[in-house]
């Protein structure tokens, strides 16, 4: 391929406040100590898109910036990750435009309490600045007319919209049916569908999207062919000689933080789509990105 693709998407910024190594979550009133603290950048579609730019990809960012301490380290740390952004924060506005959210890592979970600044824009300037990509990351819960009239041309949208304890298929539906890709974890996949069974729970989503992929952790992802489950495990990328190595992750494997390896593997998949790979090497694209984040802490 001589192009680049190019690889956008909408969505708010991230400050994680990591605390690490906590021995529980407090009781109320209770004050524990953590081994480390450390602010991050974070966020679902920056970060997707960080790892689709470590493969080649063009990217841009379409966010919201305004003013602060909050502000201006996000500003800083798009500038070190070389993540290309437009800000679409109206004039005059006196909010942040960040999400700040602590992070606390206790042994083998991750707890989040998340203060969120919200802006909109306007499906017009949305859709100006999305118009010209080759593949699109959508954005749960907004611009639902600016994605229909981007599949309508042909763009390929992809979806990784996160769990919530709330997720109802009567609700969701409108946005699965204008991506082409959508990439559910298997709580997800079994929360929002109510099967038990993941070839069960992909014959549901299929209903509505042409491509579910189900993350399944350490032991990969999982797609229908044919009516059949077909599982890439994570081994998949060095047994192949993909052309990117990382650190394989089993169970025996000592697992930093997971935090943002779901993002990770949504922008290494959305590479591999944008270029016109298959699901099988785009799925690989995924584990590649994500197996290096899992070993470290934050979504870069």
């Amino acid at each position: 391929m001589t192009k680049k693709p190019l690889i956008k998407g909408i969505g708010k910024l991230n400050v994680d406040l990591v605390f690490d190594k906590l021995p529980r979550l407090p009781e109320p009133g209770e004050e524990l100590y953590a081994a480390s603290f450390e602010p991050l950048l974070g966020g679902g579609v920056p970060s997707m898109l960080y790892h689709a730019a470590s493969f080649g990809a063009e990217i841009e960012l379409l966010t919201y910036i305004g003013k602060g301490y909050f502000s201006e380290f996000v500003r800083e740390k798009l500038a070190e990750k070389r993540i290309a952004y437009r800000n679409l924060m109206p004039d005059g506005a006196t909010g942040s435009g960040i999400n700040v959210t602590s992070v606390m890592l206790t042994p083998g979970e991750r707890s989040f309490v998340t203060c969120s600044d919200e802006y909109t824009a306007s499906d017009s300037e949305v859709y100006l600045y999305l118009k010209d990509a080759d593949a699109v990351i959508v954005e749960y819960g907004k611009y639902l007319d600016v994605y229909k009239k981007l599949r309508r041309s042909g763009k390929v949208l992809i979806g990784d919209f996160g769990y919530s304890p709330d997720m109802d298929m009567n609700e969701m539906s409108e946005y699965l049916e204008v991506l082409d890709y959508y990439l559910p974890n298997e709580l997800e996949a079994r929360k929002l569908t109510g099967k038990s069974n993941l070839t069960d729970a992909l014959t549901a989503l299929s209903a509505f999207v042409p491509h579910p992929v189900v993350t399944l952790a350490s032991k990969g992802a999982a797609f229908l062919n044919d009516g059949i489950t077909v599982t890439v495990p994570t081994t998949s990328v060095t047994e192949n000689g993909f052309d990117k190595e990382i650190p394989l992750t089993d169970a025996n494997t000592e697992i930093v933080d997971a935090t943002g390896a779901g993002d990770a593997f949504t922008g290494g998949f959305c590479f591999g789509v944008a270029t016109g790979c298959g699901l099988e090497r785009s799925i690989r694209f995924g584990h590649a990105a994500a197996g290096g984040v899992v070993m470290k802490k934050g979504c870069y």
